[in-house]
């Protein structure tokens, strides 16, 4: 549980920081905010280019191919967070 809490906010966290590192308006924080929520429809396009920013920046996503690291999973679920 700790360790879902930990990437949790450690995802959020990057995506708000690519928010304010990216030329994108700050509106944007309502898709990020509500993205979970069972029938919420994206508001903006670019909400897409954040969570690509975040998944880079925590390594979990290779830009040049865009394949999540197999080992970064292969360790989530060896540590029990399947």
């Amino acid at each position: 549980m700790e360790t879902m809490f930990a990437m949790s906010y450690s995802f959020g966290t990057k995506l708000f920081e690519c928010l304010d590192k990216s030329p994108y308006p700050n509106d944007l924080s309502s898709d990020i905010l509500n993205y979970w929520k069972e029938g919420y429809r994206l508001q903006h396009m670019s909400t897409g280019c954040l969570f690509v920013c975040a998944l880079v920046t925590l390594e979990l996503m290779r830009l040049y191919n865009c394949v999540i690291m197999t080992t970064k999973l292969q360790r989530i679920i060896e540590d029990g967070e399947d």
